[in-house]
This record gives structure tokens, sequence and C-alpha cells, in this order.
């Protein structure tokens, strides 16, 4: 009898415990609530990276930018040979935006990724750039 008291007060303390961590929990601020954007000039850097099941590599960079005179987008392929070795390029340079696309026919058990540049210009001068890198996947 006592050990069965014992039981249910036990269990009893656990589902109030658990009741307050869901309580707490639901009074966090979400970080998506709160955050904003890490730039000024650039709108957003998208990096597309795909190797179809033929072995081609697709990559491309999409640069959008609020302000400036005019950007540029830069994509690289690279491949993994004990360090990571660019074997395709393409830039592309717009006044609002810049789409850059490349390809690369992969050669098997090798590791390949994307890097996509975003840069913002304003009377010829920088004044914003930013980098996204891919995952890594293995043909």
């Amino acid at each position: 009898m006592f050990r069965k008291i014992i039981t249910k007060v036990s269990l009893l303390t656990l589902i109030v415990s658990l009741t307050m961590i869901g309580t707490a929990n639901a009074t966090v601020t979400k970080l998506s609530d709160t955050a904003t954007s890490r730039f000024t000039y650039i709108s957003s850097l998208e990096l597309g990276f795909d190797i179809r099941s033929d072995g081609e590599v697709i990559a491309n960079a999409d640069l959008e930018q609020y302000v400036g005179d005019n950007c540029k987008a830069v994509i690289k392929i690279q491949e993994y040979r004990g360090y990571w070795a660019t074997i395709s390029t393409d830039t592309e340079t717009g006044t609002y935006d810049a789409i850059a696309g490349t390809s690369y026919q992969a050669r098997k058990g090798y590791n390949y990724r994307a890097i996509a540049y975003g840069y913002v210009y304003v009377n010829g001068s920088l004044v914003e750039s930013a980098v996204e890198y891919g995952p890594s996947e293995y043909y």
C-alpha cells in the first residue's frame, strides 16, 4: 500500500514538472520573430547545387540587392582531392540581381561542393559581400 502511494506521488510530481516545462517554453520568443537581416545592401544570396544521376554537377548563385549600383554573383564547383580544388567557375553581373551558373561532369569516387559569392558595388567601390558554402556530396 505504502509503495503504491509513493509511486502515485512520484508520477504526479513528474506530470506536474513536465507541465511546468511546457509552460516555460511557451513564453520563449522564437529567434525567427526577432532576427534581422545581417546585410545592408544584399537582399539575398542563394546557392543551388545538385549532382544528377548521370554525374553532371550543376551549381548556381542567385544574388539580389537592395540599393547598390550594380552587383556580381560568382559560383564555383569544387572537387575534393585532399584539398578543395576549384574545377568550374562562372561570374555574372547585373544592376539589381545577378545569376551565375556552371556545370561539370563528375568523376566517380570524389566529393563535390559549390560556393556562391555575392558582391554589391556603389560608385565602383565594393560596399558589401557574402559567401555561402554548399554541402559536400559524394559521387
